[in-house]
């Protein structure tokens, strides 16, 4: 029924917004599609979307998220659009490069290679 799917879209949005309050991310990448956006916008009540490029990346703004949070379409997705590496591209131009004390080397590494090393097209 409708009711038990708002129920558990709730649930899931509290839980994301728990996860998020406890791992303090600087980056969070949405690889959802605009299909939930509804839902983003109901976990995060009145949060705003910048669109980068037009159907495939936009970044999100809400105080409870952090500055570099994106809206993208799943890797597979992308590839077959061939927009996978345009797509890291403009992530990586959007993001300033300053990590907060607590970002652990082994997070900036992953990161590195996800915007510079990983792209297909």
């Amino acid at each position: 029924s409708n009711e038990q799917k708002n129920i558990f879209k709730s649930i899931n949005g509290e839980l994301l917004k728990k996860e998020i309050e406890i791992i303090q991310p600087d980056m969070i990448l949405f690889v959802t599609g605009w299909r939930y956006d509804e839902f983003i916008r109901a976990v995060f009540f009145q949060c705003e979307y910048e669109r980068i490029e037009e159907g495939y990346l936009a970044k999100i703004n809400h105080q409870y998220l952090p500055p570099h949070t994106f809206r993208t379409f799943h890797p597979h997705t992308l590839q077959l659009q061939k927009k996978f590496g345009h797509v890291f591209d403009l992530i990586n131009e959007n993001i300033e490069y300053e990590y907060s004390e607590q970002s652990t080397p082994v997070f900036r590494g992953k990161v590195h290679h996800l915007l510079r090393s990983n792209k297909t097209s």
